[in-house]
């Protein structure tokens, strides 16, 4: 074997290996259910396979129709002593319900219940559109509108972009309070 042979043969072996670590660590992003857990704000994929994608100008159309459609914020915000714990506000879309948490990766019961409570509210047939929105470059809107999937809504909607795209095409946004807890 000729020295040009090891050279190429150790380049691929390294090539291989480093695919096979890169392969792993990705898989390491999402829970065996699916779900990613970890690198929330991270790039996300251009579909999925749950929701259909939507753009801006496609939500600004469906609102300026009056189109019956819930858009949800689904940015977290941290849980103390039996509430929503937020010192800024927080813009969102107008008509915006703002269920926090519902899009990490792991969910405990009552986020499940928060989340299943305030979908059965909006769509009791399960079939009134159903858009979730986080920041551009986040999983927790991605995360949310598969969750609604597995729990048998039908006309679901993925705004990949979120909220800085929307900002940034300078439509309009409204302050946005946390959807109550239901006891």
């Amino acid at each position: 074997m000729n020295r040009n042979s090891v050279i190429s043969l150790i380049c691929q072996c390294s090539l291989l290996c480093s695919t096979e670590i890169y392969a792993e660590s990705l898989d390491d992003n999402f829970s065996d259910d699916g779900y990613r857990i970890s690198n929330i704000r991270s790039p996300v994929p251009e579909s999925a396979e749950f929701a259909h994608t939507i753009s801006a100008l496609s939500i600004k159309k469906f609102l300026e129709q009056s189109k019956p459609l819930t858009l949800i914020d689904v940015y977290p915000l941290t849980w103390f002593e039996g509430m929503f714990f937020h010192t800024e506000e927080h813009m969102g879309i107008p008509t915006s319900l703002w269920l926090p948490n519902v899009g990490l990766g792991e969910i405990d019961t009552r986020t499940h219940t928060y989340f299943l409570t305030h979908l059965k509210q909006q769509s009791p047939n399960k079939k009134q559109p159903l858009i979730f929105y986080c920041r551009t470059d986040c999983w927790m809107s991605w995360n949310a509108a598969k969750r609604a999937r597995e729990m048998g809504y039908q006309n679901l909607y993925w705004y990949r972009e979120g909220i800085d795209d929307w900002i940034f095409r300078d439509l309009p946004i409204v302050p946005l309070t946390p959807a109550p807890i239901q006891p």
